[in-house]
Protein backbone atom coordinates (compact mmCIF):
# COMPACT_ATOMS: atom_id res chain seq x y z
CA UNK A 1 0.00 0.00 0.00
CA UNK A 2 1.68 3.61 -0.82
CA UNK A 3 1.29 5.82 2.26
CA UNK A 4 2.02 8.43 -0.56
CA UNK A 5 -1.50 8.22 -1.90
CA UNK A 6 -3.10 8.00 1.91
CA UNK A 7 -4.01 11.09 3.75
CA UNK A 8 -3.50 11.49 7.34
CA UNK A 9 -4.42 13.84 10.34
CA UNK A 10 -5.16 13.66 14.15
CA UNK A 11 -8.56 13.99 15.23
CA UNK A 12 -9.61 15.01 18.74
CA UNK A 13 -12.38 12.50 20.46
CA UNK A 14 -12.53 13.74 23.67
CA UNK A 15 -9.87 15.90 26.03
CA UNK A 16 -7.65 12.99 27.27
CA UNK A 17 -7.37 11.05 23.76
CA UNK A 18 -7.37 12.05 20.05
CA UNK A 19 -6.71 9.08 16.82
CA UNK A 20 -4.49 9.31 14.18
CA UNK A 21 -7.04 8.73 11.37
CA UNK A 22 -5.66 7.38 7.74
CA UNK A 23 -8.01 8.03 4.51
CA UNK A 24 -8.23 7.03 0.85
CA UNK A 25 -10.30 9.03 -1.57
CA UNK A 26 -12.05 10.09 1.52
CA UNK A 27 -12.78 6.58 2.72
CA UNK A 28 -11.16 5.67 6.15
CA UNK A 29 -9.13 3.00 6.24
CA UNK A 30 -7.80 2.66 9.88
CA UNK A 31 -7.58 4.56 12.82
CA UNK A 32 -5.14 4.24 16.20
CA UNK A 33 -6.23 5.55 19.54
CA UNK A 34 -5.51 4.54 22.87
CA UNK A 35 -7.08 5.93 25.86
CA UNK A 36 -6.15 8.54 27.91
CA UNK A 37 -3.60 9.13 25.04
CA UNK A 38 -2.69 12.37 22.92
CA UNK A 39 -0.73 11.74 19.73
CA UNK A 40 1.56 14.93 19.13
CA UNK A 41 2.43 13.91 16.15
CA UNK A 42 3.03 11.37 13.41
CA UNK A 43 5.93 11.34 10.73
CA UNK A 44 5.26 9.34 7.27
CA UNK A 45 8.50 7.02 6.18
CA UNK A 46 8.40 4.88 2.93
CA UNK A 47 7.78 1.92 6.18
CA UNK A 48 4.92 3.48 7.49
CA UNK A 49 4.14 5.94 10.46
CA UNK A 50 6.09 6.98 13.20
CA UNK A 51 3.55 8.04 15.90
CA UNK A 52 5.06 10.66 18.79
CA UNK A 53 2.40 10.21 21.57
CA UNK A 54 3.03 12.68 24.85
CA UNK A 55 4.88 11.53 27.76
CA UNK A 56 2.20 11.68 30.44
CA UNK A 57 -0.32 9.76 28.13
CA UNK A 58 -1.20 6.55 29.83
CA UNK A 59 0.01 4.43 26.60
CA UNK A 60 3.37 5.54 27.65
CA UNK A 61 3.45 3.73 30.83
CA UNK A 62 2.49 0.83 29.30
CA UNK A 63 4.17 0.51 25.98
CA UNK A 64 6.51 3.83 25.42
CA UNK A 65 5.36 6.96 23.90
CA UNK A 66 6.67 6.03 20.25
CA UNK A 67 6.12 3.81 18.36
CA UNK A 68 5.98 2.29 13.90
CA UNK A 69 1.95 2.11 12.08
CA UNK A 70 2.52 0.22 9.07
CA UNK A 71 -0.06 1.68 6.14
CA UNK A 72 -2.71 -1.26 6.81
CA UNK A 73 -2.86 -0.15 10.41
CA UNK A 74 -1.17 -2.83 11.73
CA UNK A 75 1.44 -1.30 15.08
CA UNK A 76 4.92 -2.79 13.96
CA UNK A 77 6.49 -2.35 17.10
CA UNK A 78 7.27 0.00 20.26
CA UNK A 79 9.98 2.36 20.62
CA UNK A 80 13.16 0.13 22.88
CA UNK A 81 13.57 2.29 26.35
CA UNK A 82 16.36 1.12 28.32
CA UNK A 83 14.03 2.27 32.14
CA UNK A 84 9.98 1.48 31.81
CA UNK A 85 9.46 4.80 32.67
CA UNK A 86 12.14 6.18 30.05
CA UNK A 87 9.73 8.82 27.99
CA UNK A 88 11.08 10.60 24.50
CA UNK A 89 10.65 14.12 24.45
CA UNK A 90 11.17 15.04 21.19
CA UNK A 91 11.29 12.85 17.97
CA UNK A 92 12.95 13.46 14.48
CA UNK A 93 13.26 11.02 11.06
CA UNK A 94 16.98 11.20 9.59
CA UNK A 95 18.04 8.79 6.77
CA UNK A 96 15.51 6.33 7.59
CA UNK A 97 16.81 6.43 11.36
CA UNK A 98 14.34 7.62 14.41
CA UNK A 99 16.21 9.46 17.09
CA UNK A 100 14.75 10.30 20.15
CA UNK A 101 15.57 12.29 22.89
CA UNK A 102 14.71 11.12 26.09
CA UNK A 103 15.93 14.27 28.15
CA UNK A 104 19.50 12.78 28.51
CA UNK A 105 20.38 11.30 25.77
CA UNK A 106 19.39 11.48 21.95
CA UNK A 107 18.60 7.36 21.43
CA UNK A 108 18.74 6.62 17.40
CA UNK A 109 16.17 3.00 16.59
CA UNK A 110 16.27 1.45 13.94
CA UNK A 111 13.44 2.14 11.71
CA UNK A 112 12.46 -1.25 11.14
CA UNK A 113 12.81 -2.67 14.65
CA UNK A 114 12.28 0.04 16.87
CA UNK A 115 15.25 -1.35 18.79
CA UNK A 116 18.32 1.02 19.64
CA UNK A 117 20.96 1.17 17.70
CA UNK A 118 23.24 3.55 19.22
CA UNK A 119 23.00 6.15 22.60
CA UNK A 120 24.51 9.71 22.87
CA UNK A 121 25.12 11.55 25.95
CA UNK A 122 23.76 14.98 25.17
CA UNK A 123 23.25 16.72 28.70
Amino acid sequence: MNIHSQECKIVQLDTETNAFVVTKNESELFRISFPKSIIRKFIPTMYGYILHFQCRSFINSEKGNVCMVLPNGDIRWWAERKRSDDCYVELNVNNEKVIGYDGSYNCYFDINTGKIQKREFIK
